[in-house]
């Protein structure tokens, strides 16, 4: 078993190259419930909420306009 002495920050922050495989590897997931649910939101969640928001205001629009 090796075991490196180094922390993932230094590495993560040493060259371009290990800044992409921490990505590839998950370095930049979220490290509790409460910032994995506020990604899930943010990334998931909130563009279908603010597309569902313009097709509703535009069908009271339409038929307003109509009646």
């Amino acid at each position: 078993m090796i075991t490196h002495l180094s922390s993932p920050m230094t590495t993560y922050l040493s060259s371009p190259s290990a800044r992409m495989t921490g990505w590839k590897h998950g370095w930049d997931e979220p490290t509790n419930t409460a910032a994995r649910l506020g990604q899930d939101f943010g990334h998931n969640v909130l563009p279908v909420l603010i597309v569902l928001a313009f097709v509703v205001f535009f069908a009271v629009k339409l038929a307003r306009r109509r009646g």
